[in-house]
């Protein structure tokens, strides 16, 4: 295992953790607030999908605790794409009234002023760091594979 993969290993397995947690506690939520919702995907032609999410996200859980890191990204896609089909499977549908119409689903006018009053604060906050990744890339200071992650163990390690 790389030294990369030695400092990024317990992150991943914590996201993926935190990933699942999240998911259960939505299920739990759409039992209470959206129960229409929670029957649909329980039961039905979304079911298969919803199973096919579980046992993809467990399965990554397990390679990951494992140290078997090859297929991951795989089965966490397939996850996410698992469930996604599942809450737009045709008997989904029945949750937006037949009447509704794009126009009638779209955010007031105001709305889209609001959006891109938030484009200066990105550009201020997120601008600077591009900057500098931009001119450590041009000066050949991340040239070599996981030079940046020297920091991160050093902070990683105890007493570091």
């Amino acid at each position: 295992m790389s030294r990369a993969a030695q400092v990024l290993h317990p992150a991943a397995l914590a996201a993926a953790v935190v990933a699942g947690l999240l998911a259960a506690i939505t299920m739990a939520v759409l039992h209470t607030t959206a129960a229409r919702m929670f029957s649909i995907l329980t039961t039905g032609r979304a079911l298969p999908l919803v199973v096919i999410s579980v046992l993809a996200g467990a399965a990554v859980l397990v390679l990951l605790a494992l140290d078997k890191t090859r297929l991951t990204r795989l089965l966490a896609a397939l996850a996410v794409t698992a469930v996604i089909w599942a809450g737009r499977s045709p008997s989904t549908r029945c949750c937006l009234p037949p009447y509704l119409t794009i126009h009638g689903a779209a955010a007031p006018a105001g709305a889209g002023v609001r959006n891109w009053s938030w484009w200066p604060f990105i550009v201020v906050l997120v601008g600077p760091s591009f900057a500098l990744l931009y001119r450590l890339a041009q000066r050949g200071t991340l040239s070599e594979p996981g030079a940046a992650l020297g920091h991160v163990e050093a902070a990683v390690r105890p007493g570091g």
